[in-house]
């Protein structure tokens, strides 16, 4: 996604509002908790807690 986002040019304020663009149903609700508990959620704060909340550790693969 980086990538996408220096390609474009958008800003760090969009970044979030864009990738949860892509999430599946179960993804958004968690996001809708993680700002409940945050006030701001940057995208390297979305994409760490994300990691950490959806990682699979028996597969060792992102999004069980």
């Amino acid at each position: 996604m980086e990538k996408y986002f220096d390609q474009h040019n958008v800003q760090k304020t969009q970044k979030v509002c864009i990738t949860i663009l892509y999430l599946e149903l179960n993804e958004f609700v968690w996001y809708r908790w993680i700002c409940s508990l945050l006030k701001l959620v940057t995208l390297s704060v979305f994409m760490e807690e994300m990691i950490v909340h959806f990682e699979d550790t028996k597969r060792n693969t992102f999004f069980s």
